[in-house]
């Protein structure tokens, strides 16, 4: 079930806390910069970062006094929430930087939040998010985790697929 979706310009030090939150918040930052804490974890937001604040868990979030943030949100409710988070591995994920690419799906609520049957068309529409969220997050991932070795004898691999190679090599 669609909440709310809105765009919002969050006044300087502007802080929220929430305990045991019972909604999905997902929040995009159009430009400025703030933070999170959720999970235990502190992490800085600035412009085309994502952030998931999951239903069920505490955090706090802030915009920074010497440059506040824009942002653009929606916040739903529903069973099919944690299991979406539990299928895509995203229930410890609460941010993603560089995800200009996500933005549309903003853009797409906003207008979604109009129309008729707007509840079972944002549950397509977060599930989209959501298998978005998890391409980027582990081909971000997979990309940071290989060393300079790894690649590069990926690399030799790659152009001696018809040749012989022996582990001396």
């Amino acid at each position: 079930r669609l909440i709310s979706v809105g765009h919002a310009a969050a006044p300087p030090e502007c802080v929220l806390t929430r305990r045991n939150y019972e909604f999905l918040l997902v929040e995009y930052v159009i430009s400025g910069k703030g933070f999170i804490e959720v999970g235990g974890e502190y992490h800085i937001c600035s412009p085309d970062t994502l952030y998931i604040l999951p239903p069920g868990k505490d955090h706090v979030y802030g915009s920074f006094a010497d440059d506040p943030w824009e942002k653009i949100f929606f916040i739903c409710e529903g069973e099919l929430i944690d299991i979406l988070l539990k299928t895509y591995h995203l229930e410890s994920i609460y941010i993603l930087n560089e995800c200009s690419e996500l933005f549309h799906y903003f853009r797409e609520f906003e207008v979604l939040q109009r129309e008729p049957g707007a509840h079972l068309k944002a549950a397509l529409l977060v599930h989209r998010l959501f298998q978005d969220i998890f391409v980027k997050h582990f081909k971000l991932q997979k990309t940071h985790t290989l060393s300079s070795r790894v690649t590069n004898l990926k690399s030799e691999l790659d152009k001696n697929t018809e040749n012989k190679i022996s582990m001396d090599m």
